[in-house]
């Protein structure tokens, strides 16, 4: 499919004043146009985007007749930080965005529950060692700084460690290269067939090498084929099992699955996350420590939503929940992968 550009707003021109029929309609002859923000540029790649992109002129032209429009959700700012809770929240740059938007935009992580692993080639085990009750692998230097999109951060990770050498791997070629591999791309692709694409093409390119696009591109082999890091295999960490991750992070970064579709979740600025949210996974991040705050557990998230979200693209998220599957889903979907050499 021809991708198609839309600008930064979508004008739609309305040659004859709107209107509405329903009782409660409150015409606006006067409007001539609307105008939707959508906060950047985007790229018409699929049917689901533009059906997305038709829903949103859809809802901003129902807002015209009847004022029914969905609420940006800053009014929970004030709301919530007025509670004193573990957490706070804060009118950041997705603050001007509807949920509905917000989901659309940023979320893709296409959970496919726990089947039996396609090339995973070493088994999960704990180790004969009392975990220690904090780490930051921030600050042990194996952590790359905030990314668009970071389905690369475990792999950085366990290969400063295993090398010393802290490289910023290409989260673009994941994009554009791992398709075959029945992996989704921009859509929103799994984690665990990263790892595989990884094995399958000897390892992976840098960043500074196959740059970030924000798109769907065509591979390029070449550039692909200029290996920067590299790993033998990945592990499943045990489901619902906050104990096991506990032990994995304090070896090695992970990668897990949550679900980030809460308003809360959207607007977060500081604090450990207790705030609500599901067990449908929709996102991908990479827990990089764990600790505790005033008694409340916590896990290090690293996000893929730039520096502007949380603290400075970082969340602490309760550790320690009596759900066994943790907040948001945590503890569903954990892995890390292996490096033998």
């Amino acid at each position: 499919m021809n991708q198609t550009e839309f600008p930064t707003n979508i004008r739609i021109h309305v040659t004859t004043p709107i209107s509405c029929k329903s009782s409660e309609a409150k015409p606006r002859t006067e409007l001539q146009f609307l105008e939707i923000s959508l906060g950047s540029k985007m790229k018409i790649t699929s049917p689901d985007t533009r059906n997305s992109m038709l829903a949103i002129v859809l809802v901003c032209i129902l807002c015209v007749c009847t004022d029914a429009c969905p609420e940006k959700p800053t009014g929970e700012v004030t709301f919530v930080n007025a509670q004193n809770l573990s957490y706070t929240l804060t009118d950041n740059e997705f603050a001007d965005m509807t949920n509905f938007e917000f989901q659309t935009t940023y979320l893709g992580y296409k959970s496919q529950g726990r089947r039996l692993p396609d090339n995973q080639k070493h088994s999960y085990k704990v180790g004969n060692y009392a975990a220690p009750s904090s780490i930051d692998w921030r600050k042990k230097g194996a952590v790359t700084s905030i990314k668009n999109q970071d389905s690369c951060g475990a792999v950085e990770g366990i290969n400063q460690i295993k090398t010393g050498k802290l490289v910023s791997l290409s989260p673009q070629e994941l994009v554009d290269c791992s398709l075959g591999i029945d992996n989704h791309g921009c859509r929103g692709g799994l984690m665990e067939k990263a790892y595989e694409f990884m094995m399958l093409n000897g390892g992976m390119s840098l960043e500074e090498d196959y740059p970030y696009k924000g798109r769907q591109g065509i591979c390029n082999p070449i550039i692909a084929r200029k290996i920067a890091a590299s790993i033998t295999g990945y592990v499943r960490i045990p489901e619902r099992n906050e104990t096991a991750m506990k032990a994995a992070v304090a070896c090695q970064p992970i990668a897990v699955a949550i679900e980030a579709s809460a308003s809360e979740f959207q607007l977060y600025s500081d604090g450990v996350f207790t705030g609500s949210c599901g067990k449908k996974l929709n996102h991908g991040v990479v827990v990089v420590g764990y600790g505790e705050d005033k008694g409340v557990g916590y896990w290090i998230v690293k996000n893929s939503w730039g520096i502007g979200w949380g603290n400075k693209g970082y969340m602490k998220l309760h550790r320690g929940s009596s759900d066994r599957s943790g907040v948001c889903g945590i503890a569903m979907e954990g892995s890390y992968p292996v490096k033998d050499f």
